[in-house]
């Protein structure tokens, strides 16, 4: 059962990136199994002391969604336990943060 978790945890990692990959804001994203990586593009360097860092820790606090941005890259490290509507509210979070990149 956790394999099976496992596996579609990836598989909506991959069809997430897919969807979110070319948009302006989005510098790059990274997926290694459960794990997802997106570098959003900023006027600074990327960088861990980035300051969109800042403004993102916000919007995740104030959305009650717990992701802690390293700089300008967001990891997503979901326990296997999450179900696919719950990872699907993450990924609806980060593409309302994305969207605000280009209003800020």
């Amino acid at each position: 059962e956790t394999w099976e978790r496992i596996e579609r945890i990836a598989q909506q990692h991959a069809d997430f990136a897919a969807t979110i990959a070319a948009h302006p804001n989005v510098a790059q994203v990274r997926q290694r199994g459960t794990i997802l990586a997106l570098e959003l593009r900023t006027a600074e360097d990327s960088s861990y002391f980035n300051s969109i860092r800042d403004r993102l820790n916000r919007y995740f606090m104030e959305q009650r969604v717990l992701l802690r941005p390293l700089g300008n890259v967001v990891y997503v490290l979901p326990p296997y336990c999450i179900s696919a509507e719950q990872l699907e509210r993450v990924y609806e979070v980060l593409r309302g943060a994305i969207k605000q990149l280009g209003n800020g």
